[in-house]
């Protein structure tokens, strides 16, 4: 009797333990990078760590101190192993594209415009390093093809055929060179999600056209488009999720189901649960949503738009965005990948906006995940953060300042010249990748009566003021308050950064999703047209 019983506890024990190995459970461990940068000029006394994981793509950044040695230590929380969404930015550098794991300690060195992974925790980072070499020399060129296809105006059909073509040159480069340099697993596992979802997340993005240079959502999609999309792109472990490419995935898919059946009458309808406003109030706001232009220029919406009302304007948004997505995402396949899609919009909408959810919504949220450590794990992320909402909450509920003021404030001072202006955050990896390309344009128009005006948002002042210093970027820089940020996005629809605009001489609005800095030319023959 005694043996089976413990044959039988062995049993359940193995049992537990297999349930553990499978499931997806969240878990915060420590990560310690320690390192050196060799031939330290001793010009920038700090660095700057930016990351973010799946569960809420909330930007973090750990400002670390540099000593005199040129030595320096970072320690964060991590929830699963990352690569691509983990970058320094140390010494006018910007290193990415390796991998971290939680609860390990690293140990790099910088010289020569590399960051290079010591010991055995930096094995998997060198292979990284040495299959991104190997494939930039063999595939380069298709690789920046990929990359500029948003930029043709190509159908569905020929655009996803060339995607996927890229996919499988891709794959097959990976598989023969794991033939030859005999990858470990794990970073197998990670590259061939790395092209996996690279093309996912270009599918997603084909709902906007950028081929005039802007991003204007598409007016049409084939029927089936996300039933397609999700049918052949799921995720179903954190080894799935832990490429930049996947994590950017999801957060489309939010932005997608946010909006999907999200129209006036809905929202209104949702709006008229909170009592926040009158009837004459929800019309008001009814025909604006449905985008009647003499509601819009009327002056009983000009004056509906006090600081209070636009405050519960937007709470109200954003939880309207959380229950529609929990609406939407209801008829999905129950698995990892939309309990991720929540616990983005959760954190984007909540988190980021200094709310925090209520008993309700909470008890909303809990009935759609399916793994409830990811719940859990929101809950107490809300719990750490709530201090920190609440002191922005009443920092800027002392601030009462018009949209005119800001506008004032920023914009109208430069009445007489064009104004080319750069909306960005300090965490925003593709607003980092524009700034040579705007330092170029500066140039070309450094004799004109041009203004770069560039306008930073939901950032802290350090890493700002660490941004100009060490990119060197021109122009006329300022760091925008959350307020001052709300007033200038709803006045210019800035929907994510970067995003560029354009005003003429006359201080009048000329296009609000103007191209890049990067596409040069276009945007050249933009601003000449109105000098």
């Amino acid at each position: 009797m005694k043996n089976r019983s413990i044959l039988s506890v062995i049993f359940l024990f193995l049992i537990c333990m297999n349930l553990a190995i499978a499931s997806n459970e969240v878990i915060s461990k420590t990560v310690r990078i320690e390192g050196e940068i060799v031939d330290y000029k001793g010009i920038y006394k700090t660095g700057q760590l930016t990351y973010f994981d799946a569960i809420t793509r909330v930007i973090n950044d750990e400002l670390f101190e540099i000593n005199k040695k040129g030595k320096f230590a970072v320690s964060f929380k991590l929830t699963h192993p990352i690569i691509g969404s983990i970058s320094f930015d140390i010494e006018n550098d910007y290193y990415s594209d390796f991998y971290i794991e939680p609860g390990k300690e690293y140990n790099v060195k910088v010289f020569s415009g590399s960051m290079i992974f010591l010991g055995e925790t930096g094995i998997f980072n060198k292979e990284i390093s040495a299959y991104y070499d190997s494939l930039h020399v063999a595939l380069g060129t298709k690789l920046e093809e990929a990359d500029l296809l948003h930029q043709k105006n190509l159908s569905i059909n020929e655009y996803l055929h060339l995607q996927k073509q890229f996919e499988t040159e891709e794959a097959e480069f990976l598989r023969k060179y794991n033939q030859i340099h005999s990858l470990t697993p794990t970073i197998r596992e990670v590259l061939e999600s790395e092209i996996k979802f690279k093309t996912a997340c270009s599918w997603v993005n084909y709902r906007y056209d950028y081929s005039s240079g802007g991003r204007i959502m598409r007016d049409t999609l084939p029927p089936n488009f996300y039933n397609d999309l999700l049918n052949e792109y799921k995720i179903n472990s954190f080894k799935d999720c832990q490429t930049r490419n996947c994590i950017d995935y999801i957060s489309n898919l939010v932005t997608v189901f946010e909006k999907k059946e999200a129209d006036a009458d809905r929202r209104i309808a949702y709006y008229g649960t909170f009592n926040q406003f009158s009837p004459n109030d929800l019309e008001l706001l009814y025909q604006v949503y449905k985008g009647n232009s003499k509601a819009i220029n009327s002056k009983e919406y000009k004056l509906f738009q006090s600081q209070d009302n636009k405050f519960k304007m937007m709470e109200l948004s954003s939880r309207f965005n959380v229950h529609i997505l929990l609406q939407n995402v209801s008829k999905l396949k129950q698995d990892l990948g939309r309990d991720l899609i929540i616990s983005q919009c959760v954190a984007r909408n909540y988190f980021m906006n200094n709310l925090n959810p209520t008993l309700t919504e909470w008890d909303e949220i809990e009935k759609c995940i399916c793994d409830k450590s990811i719940f859990e794990y929101l809950k107490l992320y809300f719990i750490d953060k709530s201090p920190l909402i609440e002191q922005v909450k009443s920092e800027t509920s002392t601030i009462k300042i018009s949209t005119e003021q800001v506008k004032a404030k920023y914009i109208d001072k430069y009445l007489g010249k064009v104004v080319y202006i750069d909306f960005y955050s300090t965490w925003c990896g593709p607003c980092r990748g524009e700034i040579p390309f705007a330092k170029a344009l500066f140039a070309e128009f450094k004799y004109s009566d041009v203004v770069f005006l560039n306008l930073c948002a939901q950032s802290k002042k350090e890493d700002w003021d660490n941004l100009i210093k060490q990119k060197g970027i021109e122009g006329e820089n300022y760091l925008l308050s959350n307020e001052e940020f709300n007033l200038l996005s709803k006045l210019y629809n800035v929907n994510g950064f970067p995003t560029y605009i354009l005003i003429d001489r006359n201080g009048k609005l000329s296009n609000n999703k103007a191209p890049r800095p990067s596409t040069k030319q276009t945007i050249m023959d933009e601003i000449n047209k109105l000098l």
